[in-house]
Parts: structure tokens; sequence; C-alpha cells
């Protein structure tokens, strides 16, 4: 029962002063808003970089000759044996796609301009399971099986060129044999991403001919994606275990690879406590004021109380209940307003295309998706709650330690 009475007091007294607690209310629920859209922004950004960077090239997890990451030499094969490594992958429960591939350095020339890139041997319907590029295609198509003297370049590296789809250009690189070797290809598809570094640098044809072509049977790079991406470590270790018993071959994660993603994630984590402790302060101000303004105005009354028998705890979980109801309605409208704004971006994104150019060369995509995680939620909500109920404890304990006779004369 007095649990009844002391709720229904605390929400009457909370729309005494209407204006007051609406503006209150109003400044933690932008808060509240502003903090979730934000970091689910900033989720969205990180998440589309660290994709970007896996399903366009390496996947979550690749296999490489221990000296291939920096020397992308025909030598640096990985042994004959990893066809039968790779049937085994395959085997693999969390396992999704596995694709071979035979990567080399080489020239790429036209009538007009040359350029050096890694031209990828892959096998299209492989590669397509792995990595992203076919969806990015501008013009022409994607490699297809029958593709035999086709090639997919960048649209970046077409411009350097001078060339177009259905244009001619030759390839030169080093065979297995050490000698020479080169081919002509017909432009079959153009592609562009949001990885310029990626784009100007990579180019695509059908594996077996490239072996034809180079005189070899090997391939250079295995890449894997996963179901699970949280199983990344026990899936690595299996595949570890399969693979030649040799320090020459290496397994490597997309962490190992991109060790600046995962920099930008441990940023990304810690900047959201920075911004959890702007966000306290601001509550904390809020409430203080709110609550010091309630026990001036309320001082005979709360003088009052106390010469009619209230108990100190009444009062000061009176005021205790009133800090927690406007939390719960910041929390209730703040909540909501994110919601819907992140599922209306959700649908629609936000176009940055206006700075392509610039977010491109760091690497940032065009069109922000937020992203949620469950932290995104339940932390914002336990700081505002945890904050508005603190913020309210010492008005509380001074108006529940004013003594009836003083309070009465307080005018």
């Amino acid at each position: 029962m007095k649990m009844i009475v002391l709720l229904t007091i605390a929400l009457r007294n909370l729309w005494r002063r209407k204006v007051r607690t609406l503006i209150v209310i109003s400044t933690i629920t932008i808060g509240l808003w502003g903090l979730i859209v934000i970091f689910s922004l900033s989720r969205g950004i990180i998440e589309q970089m660290v994709e970007n960077a896996i399903f366009l090239d390496v996947g979550q997890i690749s296999i490489q000759h221990n000296k291939f990451l920096t020397q992308k030499l025909l030598e640096f094969h990985l042994p004959d044996s990893i066809y039968g490594v790779v049937n085994k992958i395959r085997q693999l429960g969390n396992v999704k796609a596995v694709s071979m591939r035979l990567q080399v350095q080489g020239l790429v020339s036209s009538t007009v301009s040359s350029a050096g890139i890694v031209l990828s041997g892959i096998d299209p319907g492989r590669e397509k399971q792995v990595t992203i590029v076919s969806n990015y295609i501008q013009s022409g198509q994607y490699l297809q099986e029958k593709d035999q003297n086709k090639i997919l370049l960048s649209q970046k590296l077409a411009e350097k060129l001078g060339v177009t789809l259905g244009d001619k250009v030759v390839f030169m690189a080093q065979g297995a044999n050490g000698d020479i070797v080169g081919s002509a290809y017909r432009i079959g598809g153009i592609y562009s991403t949001d990885m310029p570094e990626f784009d100007q640098g990579n180019a695509f044809v059908l594996l077996k001919p490239l072996q034809e072509l180079l005189q070899t049977r090997t391939i250079t790079e295995v890449a894997i994606v996963l179901h699970d991406e949280a199983q990344l470590s026990t899936t690595k270790r299996k595949i570890a275990e399969l693979v030649p018993k040799t320090e020459l071959v290496r397994v490597y994660d997309w962490k190992e690879r991109f060790p600046i993603l995962v920099r930008y994630q441990e940023i990304f984590a810690a900047s959201m406590w920075i911004y959890y402790i702007i966000i306290f302060l601001a509550v904390a101000m809020a409430i203080l004021n709110i609550f010091f303004a309630v026990v001036y105005e309320r001082i005979r009354e709360y003088g009052i109380l106390k010469s009619i028998g209230t108990s100190e705890g009444f009062i000061f979980f009176l005021i205790i209940t009133e800090a927690a109801f406007i939390g719960i309605f910041s929390l209730i409208s703040g909540i909501a307003i994110a919601y819907l704004t992140i599922r209306v971006l959700m649908y629609s994104g936000i176009d940055l295309s206006v700075f392509s150019g610039g977010l491109k060369e760091f690497g940032l995509p065009v069109k922000i998706y937020p992203k949620l995680g469950v932290l995104d939620f339940f932390v914002p909500v336990v700081v505002t709650m945890v904050t508005c109920i603190l913020s309210a404890v010492y008005p509380a304990w001074r108006a529940s330690r004013l003594k009836p006779a003083e309070a009465m004369r307080f005018i």
C-alpha cells in the first residue's frame, strides 16, 4: 500500500511543474537519441570497412606461403598437397565457402598506357561465394566459365589504360620457368568498389588459362569465409591442423591481415565510454538542478510531512522515485525516437556520394548504414537510469534530514 502511495505522489509531484519536467525529459531524450544514433552509424562505418576488406579480397581466413604476403612472386606458391587440404576444409562445419587463386604480379598494357597489377586467376563460381566483387560490376559482366580470354578490370584501371568494355589489353609476367610470358585479353567486365587501393591494383581472369600461361599447376592463395564469425579462432586452429606441417605455409585470419581495422574497432569501443561519461555528466547536472529546485520549493511541505509523522525514508524515496520516473520517461521517448530513426536509415542509408572521392581514398563507404549491437541499447539505458537515481540521492538526503520546525518557518 505504501508503495502505491509513494508512486502516486511521486508521479503527481513530477507534473506540478510541467514545463520544467518536460525540458529535463526532452534534454535527456535528445542526448540519448543522439548517443544511440551516433553509435549505430559509427558501428556501421567500421563494420562496412571490415566487410569490404574481408569480402573484396582475403576472406575471413586465408592460406598462403609465408613470404607471399609481402612478395607476390610465383615461386612462393602453395604445395601441390593443398588441393587435398582444400577438400577437407570444405567439410568443416563452420566453413561456408572456399576459393583457390593463382595470383601473380605483372604488367598490363594498352595502346595508350600500362600499369603494374596483381592478376588473379579464379574459379568464378567459387569466388562469388567468397568475395563481393561481382556486386560492383559497372559494365559488362562478371567472369563466366566460358570466358577463356576475358579479363575483369576496375574502372580506375580502365581509365588509366584508356580502355573500355570490349577493348584488348596485354598482360605480361614471369612464368614458372623464369621466362617472360604474355597474353592478350578482351575486357569482359569493369567493376568499381569503395576501395581505390584494391581497384587500382587488381584484375581477374580464369584460373586454368592463367595456369597454362604461367606453365604451372599450383595456386598461391586459399580464401575462406565462415558461417559464424564468432568461431573464427576455433576454425582457424582446425584449418591449421589440416595444412602441411611446414614453416613455409601459414594460415592467416583477417585480423592479422588488417591490424589497422582491429585498431579502429578498439578506438570505437574506447570512444563509446567517453560518450557515456559525457552523457552521465549532462544527465547528472540536469537531475541535480531540478531536484535542488524541488527541495527548495517544497521545504515547507516536507516540514509538514515530517511533523505529521512521515518517515525520513519515505521522503528520501519519494524524491528518488521522481528521478526514476524522469529516467523512465526519457528512456521510453529516447529509445523510441532512436529506433525509428535507425529503422529509416537502415532502409535508406546516408548518401555521402558528394564526398565520394575523399571517402574512397580512406576506404570509407560512400553510403552509410547503421548497425546496432545489443550493448548500443543496453548500456545507454543502464547509464541513464543509474545517473538519474544517483544524481537525486544528495537532494533526497538533504530533504529527508530537514527539521520540521525550521522547515515550517521557511518562506
